[in-house]
């Protein structure tokens, strides 16, 4: 007798009308609510989580990231695998690339003296890149030309290149 009253009230137009309401209204809310973990690539992941730390005022932690060259040697390494060859293990002695008139110059100081590095070569040319003024550029040569031991001339010369080198890549960006 119950059941069939139960039956009767839910058969009510009015009853099924607000059953559908409260539906809607629960569905509606749970899409708005969106997924508990956030799908896609983890990086798309990482993101999302420091949005949210930054919203909840709290700083944020970097995420790890590799370097241009491990990416490159992972790609490497891989396309190597995949045709049966074994990648090395340790890469081998990779030169500097002379890429504008001073870092050719500054290659050919390190050939004809031997005062410096690649890895001091590459650390001049940052430097210069990364220089905020004229008067910065100077000091670093300055530095670099005492460390190689160059006369005036060539100080000159190599200061020269070296504000050539500022300017085209101040202008670059």
């Amino acid at each position: 007798m119950q059941l069939d009253e139960i039956i009767n009230l839910l058969l009510d137009p009015i009853v099924l009308v607000l059953l559908i309401v409260v539906i809607v209204i629960i569905a509606i809310a749970a899409s708005r609510r969106g997924p508990k973990a956030p799908s896609g690539p983890p990086e798309v992941k990482i993101m999302l989580k420091m949005k949210s730390t930054v919203e909840k005022g709290r700083d944020v932690e970097s995420p790890p990231v590799k370097s241009r060259e491990e990416i490159i040697s992972d790609m490497y390494e891989s396309k190597l695998e995949e045709i049966g060859i074994k990648p090395p293990k340790e890469g081998g002695h990779i030169p500097l690339v002379a890429s504008s008139d001073l870092s050719q110059k500054l290659v050919e100081y390190q050939e004809q003296m031997g005062a410096i590095s690649d890895d001091d070569i590459e650390a001049t040319v940052e430097g210069i890149h990364s220089a905020e003024g004229a008067r910065e550029v100077t000091d670093i040569i300055d530095m670099v030309a005492d460390v190689i031991g160059l006369d005036e001339d060539d100080k000159k010369e190599l200061q020269q290149l070296a504000h050539q080198e500022w300017k085209r890549h101040k202008d670059s960006k």
